[in-house]
């Protein structure tokens, strides 16, 4: 997963935002978007822009930037008829990061392999659900996705 950052300076670049993250990756979801994991998912559905700008943070720290959250913040127009010289995020879907569904209660009791192996902190595997997020404000497009921080360990 990626996340390309447009008219930000000096953020404009393409990152790696690809799941796992970790406690401090979680936990700023909750500090910068005011999501808790446990409405993560719902933050998501409801194309939150605080999970974007998240994201960002995330990604620009991965990368090894200094970050200032308010540059991204104030920088960002997510409306897509803004002009295109406007600050942009857009999170980017390679079919390399597809995620195959979780286990049904059922098939982990059972124990049933589902192709996933999980990750530390979440035994699904659920780390890429189907959202509609999109980095640049459009519902369900090309570019949409989110990961679930609900289901990593704080």
């Amino acid at each position: 997963m990626k996340l390309k950052i447009v008219n930000i300076p000096p953020y404009t670049g393409e990152y790696d935002i690809t799941p796992p993250y970790n406690a401090r990756e979680v936990n700023t979801f909750k500090i910068v978007a005011g999501v808790l994991p446990a409405t993560f998912a719902e933050a998501v559905r409801n194309r939150d822009v605080g999970v974007t700008v998240a994201y960002a943070v995330i990604a620009l720290k991965r990368a090894g930037q200094q970050v200032d959250p308010d540059a991204i913040w104030e920088g960002w127009v997510p409306d897509d008829s803004a002009p295109a010289s406007v600050g942009r995020i857009e999170i980017i879907i390679e079919e390399s990061d597809a995620v195959p569904p979780p286990a049904t209660q059922e098939q982990r009791s059972s124990g049933e392999q589902t192709g996933s192996s999980g990750t530390s902190g979440n035994p699904d595997g659920d780390s890429l659900p189907e959202s509609g997020q999109s980095g640049t404000g459009s519902p369900g497009s090309a570019a949409s996705s989110a990961s679930d921080p609900s289901t990593s360990e704080t």
